[in-house]
């Protein structure tokens, strides 16, 4: 007797905990420095991959693990970085942009070195690309710990579209799966999204998410946008 399958109405609330992060070759150096704090040789870790890759989620790891705060760049710009540094001794900055104050990224390395405390970097673009016009700045960012995330091979994106889904309080079976594995764009942040959506038809429609509803989701049929 074939089980029916539940789609439950609840608000998507993605899990962080260390024992949910899928773990992989294209991520496993990331990782390795996460784990090794506090025996960091270096007061700055720079985390650095596509969107959706999985920094945030090493990030929030370190966060319960160091005791961190967690600072936007916009929250960092109104900040008295000093009182900061002495206050909180272990800070994540997320989402680095792209053109950003490189006084203020200075200051911030300084005051968190002086505080003897620790600060991961997280960035779309590897610090490498930064065109970076502060030789003080430049050289303590080549001084500091790189870790880049890969995009992600099969084995990964399977299982993150398995645990997106599991957020979502879904099961699906495997040949979803596969099929969105094989005919979808390789990119975290659009599979993602593409996985979210399949659930909101699902629930809009009281179906249960087959093979039949993902192709029909993904061709813009039954009410979506279409990709």
């Amino acid at each position: 007797m074939q089980a029916t399958q539940q789609v439950l109405n609840l608000p998507h609330k993605p899990t962080y905990e260390a024992d949910d992060f899928v773990l992989s070759r294209t991520n496993e150096e990331a990782f390795a420095w996460i784990d090794s704090w506090p025996a960091w040789p270096n007061h700055c870790l720079i985390l650095y991959g596509p969107e959706g890759c999985g920094k945030t989620h090493l990030a929030e790891i370190w966060k319960v693990r160091a005791g961190g705060k967690t600072l936007t760049y916009q929250e960092l710009q109104s900040l008295n970085l000093d009182d900061l540094c002495q206050a909180h001794k272990t800070l994540i900055l997320e989402d680095l942009p792209a053109v950003f104050d490189e006084q203020l990224l200075f200051h911030l390395y300084n005051a968190v070195q002086q505080a003897k405390g620790y600060v991961l970097l997280t960035s779309a673009t590897p610090p490498k690309s930064w065109d970076l016009k502060l030789p003080d700045l430049r050289s303590r960012i080549h001084a500091a710990m790189w870790a880049e995330i890969e995009p992600a091979d099969d084995d990964l994106l399977r299982a993150m579209m398995r645990k997106v889904f599991s957020d979502e309080q879904v099961l699906v079976p495997v040949s979803v799966l596969d099929y969105l594995l094989n005919h979808h764009e390789r990119s975290f942040a659009r599979l993602f999204a593409t996985v979210r959506k399949i659930n909101t038809y699902a629930l809009a429609t009281k179906r249960r998410i087959t093979l039949p509803l993902v192709k029909k989701v993904l061709v813009g049929e039954g009410g979506s946008d279409g990709l």
